[in-house]
């Protein structure tokens, strides 16, 4: 931000630059929607918040599927511990001598 400042470039660049750096796609957006809001004379704010939500709804999105996947792999172990406890309750109910 300072190197870009101290060229003479606007900051949407420097937010741009960063998140090409960076490798954020997230960043770009926010500098694209804002450098098109200033273009286009829109509300930077009412655009950007539409963009934040965006990107919350795509992070939500992308947690949520995680989550359930990380679910679906835990059944197994989870299936396999309870079969051990129940035959560690079973076998001495069976009154092997």
């Amino acid at each position: 931000m300072r190197e870009i400042g101290a060229t003479g470039r606007s900051l949407v660049e420097a937010l741009h630059a960063t998140g090409v750096e960076l490798g954020v796609v997230e960043l770009e957006q926010v500098a694209a929607t804002t450098a098109l809001s200033a273009a286009e004379g829109a509300p930077v704010g009412r655009s950007l918040a539409a963009t934040c939500a965006t990107l919350r709804s795509t992070l939500a999105t992308e947690q949520e599927t995680e989550a359930r996947l990380r679910t679906a792999r835990l059944t197994g172990p989870i299936v396999g511990m309870a079969l051990v406890f129940m035959a560690l309750v079973v076998y001495p109910a069976l009154g092997f001598s």
